[in-house]
């Protein structure tokens, strides 16, 4: 009994300090807008708007980028390696292609990793394209609003359902975008 008092209090410790850790990472956000979403989702975007500057992009075509990071890769490395395994370790590099989507008079970025699709909440890619996160680039499901209010009867409720649809209307369709926001990421140079 003892063993799995122990073991409880350190799976307590630990939860707890990624817990204060996640808070302090919330707390010290730059987004302007980090009240409007659930501080896990404020979190993973943090951590994502930080890691856009370690990639490199291109513009390939009016309407789409290749986004790479080629520094990131390195061959890893063995304890003893006397075989020198580690140098003949395959070493795979990724680029992805974000892409430009309209439909009717909306605006997608879309890219290759599709982690927008899996998550809801838009990539490294795609940041280090637009170099902003909008409130409409979040899935309305990491809203803090989103749980309180879906399902009643109230204007803001009205207004999550109206967005709720349109976001599955145009599932696949990757991350919506502002005219404003797309015109900055159409206009040279990228930084």
């Amino acid at each position: 009994m003892m063993i799995t008092d122990t073991t409880n209090n350190r799976c307590d410790q630990i939860f707890l300090r990624s817990h204060r850790e996640e808070q302090y990472a919330v707390i010290s956000s730059k987004l302007p807008n980090k009240k409007l979403f659930t501080r896990k989702c404020v979190y993973i975007l943090n951590d994502l708007y930080d890691c856009r500057n370690a990639y490199h992009i291109a513009r390939d075509a009016f309407e789409s980028w290749i986004v790479w990071n080629f520094h990131s890769d390195i061959c890893p490395k063995f304890d003893n390696d006397l075989l020198m395994l580690g140098k003949k370790f395959p070493v795979f590099r990724n680029v992805y292609c974000v892409m430009l989507k309209k439909k009717n008079t909306h605006n997608f970025l879309q890219c290759d990793c599709l982690l927008y699709e899996r998550c809801g909440i838009p990539c490294s890619h795609i940041l280090r394209i637009t170099d902003k996160i909008e409130d409409n680039m979040v899935k309305i499901q990491h809203w803090k609003v989103y749980a309180t209010h879906f399902g009643d009867d109230s204007e803001l409720s009205r207004k999550i359902m109206d967005a709720r649809s349109l976001q599955q209307c145009n599932e696949g369709n990757g991350v919506p975008i502002t005219n404003t926001l797309l015109s900055r990421c159409l206009t040279p140079p990228f930084g």
